[in-house]
């Protein structure tokens, strides 16, 4: 019978005492934490970039080739993130020559025999008081024998040429003695109208944020709120905080239900942007008074960065459009014939 042979296990080696960590391995640490936080930043910036241009550009942005047509030495667009809502043509050199925008999505509730006219509007690239210097219909859901009409009609093409952006806002087409083309005064009409609207709008939000602008931010319990969830998930981002579990499941379920449910902040900001705001300041004005102080509270929007913040601490385990059309005349155009 063969002998069996007894493995005795060998003796474990003695733990070696925790070594604390190198001043190397800290630095990384920390360089980290702050990529991480310019990751965050970097998103923010994009965030309202981003926002900017579908608020200027929309649908259907106007291309160079479009600005071209006004601007010869037109190279790029430039989005305005004013009220204004328009784009910087910019030569080669990098200088602005021309400015250029276009009535939709302000002219789009502006029909005319069939349908609304987005328009083009080119401008001298003047910051203060810029003037018209000719028009051009991008496209149109009229009827297109009635769009030719108008294109081809010089006079009415030419009519806001050389008036400045005061004057195109405040024209009343018809008191202004615009006539219609004949044959095509609806079409015609509603190109009018539709400038009128967008440079309207841009003049009202100006007026509005020139309003907001007067009066100091206003903090209130939401805003204090959203600033202390920052602070948090800062202390969570650099701190050995987020090693703890039970912390760090705490926090997620108070970052949702604050930003989320009590707050309700988490998408809006992001999603209405300051057009939203100003939508509400038109609003409230319209119902207290321009001159009514509590329209001009501006509570500072902290939640996009609060959000992503909060989320840049949880990364790593322990071992994570304008004002209001109602505010504007809405008033269809139809001539005496309804024609």
């Amino acid at each position: 019978m063969p002998e069996l042979k007894v493995i005795q296990p060998t003796p474990s080696q003695p733990e070696l005492p925790g070594r604390a960590p190198s001043r190397g391995s800290h630095v990384k640490s920390v360089a980290l934490r702050i990529y991480r936080l310019g990751v965050i930043v970097a998103i923010v910036w994009l965030i309202q970039r981003h926002q900017t241009r579908l608020r200027v550009e929309g649908s259907d942005p106007i291309k160079i080739e479009e600005a071209r047509s006004f601007f010869p030495s037109a190279n790029r667009l430039v989005p305005d993130a004013s009220e204004r809502m328009g784009q910087w043509v910019m030569d080669s050199q990098g200088q602005a020559v021309g400015y250029v925008l276009r009535t939709s999505p302000a002219s789009d509730k502006i029909v005319g025999y069939s349908g609304p006219t987005d328009t083009l509007v080119a401008l001298t690239p003047d910051k203060t008081a810029p003037k018209v210097l000719g028009i051009k219909v991008r496209h149109s859901l009229d009827t297109k024998q009635h769009v030719a009409d108008v294109v081809a009609d010089e006079y009415f093409m030419g009519t806001w040429n050389g008036k400045s952006w005061d004057q195109v806002a405040g024209m009343d087409p018809r008191a202004a003695g615009i006539e219609g083309v004949s044959g095509a005064s609806l079409t015609s009409m509603s190109i009018a109208n539709g400038i009128r609207r967008r440079f309207q709008m841009s003049e009202r939000a100006a007026q509005a944020s020139a309003e907001e602008a007067r009066h100091p931010p206003h903090f209130g319990a939401g805003d204090i709120g959203l600033v202390v969830i920052i602070a948090i998930a800062i202390v969570f981002t650099f701190t050995h905080l987020r090693s703890k579990v039970w912390l760090r499941r705490a926090f997620q379920v108070g970052l949702i239900g604050y930003l989320g449910f009590v707050n309700g902040q988490i998408l809006a900001p992001i999603a209405s942007g300051r057009l939203g705001r100003l939508d509400n300041s038109l609003a409230c004005r319209a119902r207290a008074g321009a001159s009514d102080g509590r329209c001009a509270d501006r509570a500072m929007d902290f939640a996009p960065a609060g959000l992503l913040l909060a989320h840049l601490s949880l990364w790593r385990r322990a071992g994570t459009g304008g004002p209001s059309e109602s505010s504007l005349d809405q008033t269809p155009v139809r001539d005496a014939a309804g024609t």
